[in-house]
């Protein structure tokens, strides 16, 4: 009897010791895993400030696995995706993507796992800012030249983008304007070299003069001279550039203006001939179309002195 009551005590503890291991094992199967693919926006680390990268992709996928609640609760901002570029020159280079993941999942797989990147000596280049102009005046006013401020802008990027550039543009839209257009408008390169460089200043002023068509009119400069210079200096040719300027008011105004004079350049004192800038001076309710300044050159020469005369001649 005892003999029957040790054997069934040792096929019991056998009895239980599997039911263990079966519960154990079902209930590990119980605990869901799922794979999730993350798309991670990729970053540049440990680029030279005298090089610029391109041909970089946007974003990689990042594939990894996790418990079914752990996944569910995934959010891109866990992940980052990036390739190191501090040991690289310039040239085309295949560099391996590195991710760092969150907690509690496994890495699967990375796509693409590398990435070829070009490396690009950084340049600046100075460029004029020209005005592309869409639209135009209302009935009975037209526009004339833009007035942009600065003329010129530093561009900076890879250098074998800034060859091709010739110019950078400030885009307009006149919509019928019947006064004069001024407006801080945005600088652009025209093109999708726009994403790989830098502009400063990236804004400029554009000024449009708008004037009446019939209010307007061409007359001529004419500079005013003061002063004398030394007494063997004699004054030749007064030359102006531009000779002439474009005016524009109330008809009644500009009908009795013959011409516009400068601001006097004064002659004392001085012996070579020389060129200056003088501002005009602009009567009241009147508009120069364009350029207030001229270039003003007077020639001086010296006098041819007589020869003496000998006493008794």
């Amino acid at each position: 009897m005892r003999d029957l009551l040790g054997k069934n005590l040792i096929y019991k503890i056998v009895a239980v010791f599997l039911a263990v291991v079966l519960w154990l094992n079902a209930s590990d199967q119980d605990i869901s895993y799922r794979q999730q693919v993350v798309e991670v926006p990729l970053e540049v680390r440990g680029l030279s400030i005298s090089l610029v990268a391109s041909e970089l992709p946007k974003s990689v996928n990042v594939r990894v696995e996790g418990e079914l609640g752990v996944i569910d609760r995934l959010r891109t901002n866990q992940f980052s995706a990036f390739v190191r570029l501090d040991s690289y020159e310039a040239g085309t280079h295949r560099i391996p993507v590195e991710v760092t993941i969150p907690t509690g999942v496994r890495l699967i797989n990375i796509t693409p796992s590398s990435v070829a990147v070009t490396l690009t000596e950084m340049g600046t280049r100075q460029l004029p800012v020209v005005a592309s102009i869409r639209g135009g005046a209302a009935p009975g006013f037209r526009v004339l030249n833009p007035v942009i401020e600065p003329a010129e802008v530093i561009v900076s990027g890879p250098e074998d983008i800034l060859k091709g550039l010739r110019s950078a543009v400030v885009k307009i839209e006149l919509n019928n304007v019947s006064q004069n257009y001024v407006r801080v408008l945005p600088v652009t390169l025209n093109s999708d070299a726009d994403l790989e460089v830098s502009i400063k200043p990236n804004t400029v002023k554009v000024t449009i003069p708008v004037v009446a068509e019939n209010q307007s009119k061409t007359v001529p400069v004419e500079a005013v001279i003061q002063g004398k210079p030394p007494e063997e200096i004699e004054v030749g040719t007064v030359q102006v550039e531009p000779k002439q300027v474009e005016i524009s008011g109330a008809p009644e105004v500009i009908e009795s203006i013959t011409s516009i004079k400068t601001r006097p350049v004064d002659l004392t004192g001085r012996e070579d001939s020389f060129t200056e800038k003088a501002r005009l001076e602009i009567p009241e309710s009147v508009q120069v179309l364009g350029r207030t300044e001229v270039s003003v050159t007077v020639e001086l020469t010296k006098k041819e002195q007589e020869p003496e005369q000998k006493p008794g001649e």
